[in-house]
């Protein structure tokens, strides 16, 4: 789901290329990824503010922190350096960032907040 969503957003920049306004492609962050999948992922239950107690393999974006959160159906063998708690227990997050590098270039992309490991 993470490789469609960077793909899908790379698909809107291309266009950005195409139509000469690269320098637009800072609206999209902080902007909902799943807005560029062809298909939401089973479990989406759309953007929120205060989430409630969710089932495993929900997605939903936060609105608050701007990132698309996952809680992972399988999670006891998963290990989070960084998980935001929910009642139901860790989740893993995203978000489209955009970094200014020392190079000169803007660019934005859809980077993991949530560094995991499955063992």
């Amino acid at each position: 789901t993470a490789m469609n969503m960077r793909s899908g957003l790379r698909l809107k920049i291309a266009d950005l290329i195409v139509k000469g306004k690269l320098e637009q492609q800072g609206e999209f962050a902080g902007k909902n990824p799943v807005q560029y999948l062809e298909h939401l992922p089973a479990g989406y239950l759309g953007e929120m503010k205060t989430p409630g107690l969710l089932p495993p393999g929900s997605w939903y974006f936060d609105q608050n922190t701007s990132e698309l959160v996952y809680i992972p159906k399988m999670s006891s063998n998963l290990q989070v350096e960084r998980g935001a708690s929910v009642a139901s227990g860790v989740s893993l997050r995203w978000q489209i960032r955009q970094d200014n590098a020392s190079t000169g270039f803007s660019f934005v992309d859809v980077e993991l907040v949530t560094g995991y490991k499955w063992f």
